[in-house]
C-alpha cells in the first residue's frame, strides 16, 4: 500500500479525511494552505504530502483525550461524587 504522503486526494476525499466541508477545503486551497495539482480544467487534487504539513504546522497538540471529558473538555473535580441536595 502507498503511504499518504505519495497519493492525490479528490477534495471530497480531503474534506473527509480533514473532518471540515467542502467549502472549508476550498477556503483553505484559496489561502494557499494545501498543494493543489490540476488534472485538465476541472479535476483538482490535494496531494498528501501538504495535508500531512497542514496538520503538522496548524494543529495544536492536544491536552485532554475524550476520556478526560466530553470532547477533550476536561472533567469536572466532582464528576464522580453526587450533588447534595438542600435540606
Amino acid at each position: 500500500m502507498t503511504d499518504i504522503k505519495d497519493r492525490l486526494f479528490t477534495m471530497r476525499q480531503a474534506a473527509e479525511m480533514e473532518g471540515v466541508g467542502l467549502t472549508t477545503i476550498f477556503n483553505r486551497v484559496c489561502r494557499g494552505e494545501y498543494e493543489v495539482l490540476e488534472d485538465g480544467t476541472r479535476n483538482r487534487k490535494i496531494t498528501g504530502r501538504s495535508i500531512l504539513c497542514r496538520r503538522e504546522t496548524h494543529l495544536r497538540p492536544a491536552k485532554y483525550g475524550l476520556r478526560a471529558g466530553i470532547k477533550g473538555v476536561p472533567a469536572k473535580a466532582n464528576a464522580g461524587k453526587t450533588a447534595e441536595v438542600g435540606a
